[in-house]
């Protein structure tokens, strides 16, 4: 099992906004990640990542634990993510933004700039990987292009690339398809189905419920930070529990 989350509680003083999560994803599969607002589901990804530290529970990643590590460490044991609001460099040309986030995978330092052949040979592979990514989500011809100038879909396409680039086994994506509709969605869907066949796992945080449900291999239902349910998309369209807290009685799958 590639991560395995037992007992996962979060409190902000009197609030629990996670409360006692099981969960486990295996490698190569997309899990959904649903719930009405307030769930707790971006608080889940925050303590995946790094951003919290659990109040209880453990989180272990590829038979390491990481309750509690700081995010640049759970990102370099392959862990990548995005955010709802796109964080990008957005003074910073498309090339240079996939090259920042390439370089957390570089180990050249002190010693090395004396001697710099290993340097430059980080150097070249970062710029390659950059544009190699680039290619994959879509952005090959944007390459020089400002990442502020770019329209909402060329954003989540760039951030989800540069969480990517890393070379994550896992790659946490909030809401991937936010504030972007039509055409550009089914491309969305087209992008991360292409990120499974990689072999990357995939959690996505996603309020489009029939997409998700077309999307995953598995899905946990969180309402007011406890799980509620956890299944294939089968199982759970069906479970009365999620259909009362979430879907609604007007519901068909």
């Amino acid at each position: 099992m590639l991560l395995e989350i037992k007992s996962l509680t979060k409190k902000f003083g009197g609030l629990v906004a996670v409360d006692g999560v099981d969960l486990e994803v295996e490698a190569g599969t997309i899990m959904g990640v649903v719930g009405p607002n307030g769930a707790g589901k971006t608080t889940l990804f925050n303590l995946m990542s790094g951003q919290l530290k659990p109040t209880s529970g453990k989180i272990k990643f590829d038979g390491v634990g990481i309750d509690g590590l700081k995010p640049f460490r759970i990102a370099r044991l392959g862990i990548g993510r995005t955010f709802q609001n796109t964080s990008l460099f957005d003074r910073l040309p498309l090339t240079v933004n996939m090259a920042i986030a390439r370089r957390m995978r570089t180990h050249s330092g002190f010693f090395d700039s004396l001697v710099p052949i290993r340097e430059r040979e980080e150097e070249a592979d970062v710029a390659r990987r950059a544009l190699e990514m680039l290619e994959f989500v879509g952005l090959a011809g944007n390459a020089e292009s400002i990442a502020g100038s770019l329209p909402q879909i060329a954003k989540k396409r760039l951030a989800i690339g540069m969480a990517l680039v890393g070379e994550p086994k896992l790659i946490l994506l909030d809401e991937p398809t936010g504030g972007v509709g039509g055409d550009d969605i089914s491309g969305l869907i087209e992008l991360i189905c292409q990120i499974r066949e990689r072999g990357v796992a995939v959690c996505v945080i996603e309020h489009k419920m029939r997409m998700v449900m077309g999307l995953s291999d598995r899905i946990v239902v969180l309402n007011f930070g406890r799980k509620i349910a956890c299944g294939t998309p089968e199982e759970v369209s069906e479970d009365p529990g999620v259909i009362e807290a979430y879907l609604g009685s007007g519901y068909s799958a």
